[in-house]
């Protein structure tokens, strides 16, 4: 089997997307507040900060394929290809929150704070993979539906 037939597998079918990012949403919101929460401790890291910042990044392009994708009103600003766009650079920002939090518990990891630090690395380490499995399915609807707005345009077709 090769990569192609992977990634056009039933595993990366678009009727799971909405769902998943309703997760995505979810586990956003439990790595802000475990960044909140951190950042409240002595000795916060850089990488932290950033899980704030890259999580209210992520709940915007997350709004923007929600409201295009399922929104009458919004549909004119649908585009396969932006939500392509989107699902890709969410890759390495949840991959670099993941891996600086991993580095920052492995020269720093002391009390309670250890436990909300390793929490947030394991967050991150799902979105990431989550970020992955949102970044394949829209190719593949980007490379469907060349030309056309969205997905939801072309089942009415």
């Amino acid at each position: 089997m090769g990569l192609s037939a992977i990634l056009q597998s039933a595993f990366f079918d678009s009727r799971f997307k909405f769902g998943v990012h309703i997760v995505q949403v979810v586990f956003i919101t439990i790595a802000i507040i475990l960044s909140i929460v951190r950042i409240s401790m002595p000795l916060p890291q850089r990488a932290h900060i950033m899980g704030i910042a890259i999580g209210f990044k992520s709940l915007v392009f997350i709004s923007y394929q929600l409201l295009t994708e399922h929104s009458v009103k919004f549909r004119k600003w649908a585009s396969a290809k932006a939500n392509f766009i989107l699902n890709v650079i969410e890759l390495p920002f949840w991959g670099a929150v993941m891996g600086m939090v991993f580095i920052a518990n492995r020269n720093s990891c002391t009390g309670a704070s250890c436990g909300v630090s390793w929490a947030m690395a394991v967050v991150g380490f799902i979105l990431f993979h989550f970020a992955g499995w949102t970044a394949v399915v829209t190719y593949n609807e980007y490379r469907q539906f060349k030309g056309r707005k969205t997905v939801r345009e072309t089942n009415s077709v």
